[in-house]
């Protein structure tokens, strides 16, 4: 097994990090409208509050990236 950082994003939002979370979570939310009926504001709300969210230097993201390996055994059948 092992744990890594997929994304690991403080300080400063960089534009390209900016572009590439608002497209994955405009398609998200398009797609997955019914979630968001209750978020106030709905879905456009949302994105909105997310780019808020995001441009703030002092959030803190990260997605970890847990990676397992193994072996089904062997059956002696």
């Amino acid at each position: 097994m092992d744990l890594r950082a997929h994304h690991l994003i403080y300080g400063e939002a960089k534009e390209t990090d900016l572009f590439n979370w608002t497209k994955k979570l405009e398609v998200v939310s398009k797609r997955a409208g019914h979630v968001f009926e209750q978020y106030p504001g709905g879905h456009e709300k949302f994105l909105a509050d997310f780019i808020r969210f995001f441009n703030d230097p002092r959030r803190f993201t990260y997605t970890p990236l847990i990676l397992c390996k193994g072996m089904k055994p062997h059956s002696s059948v």
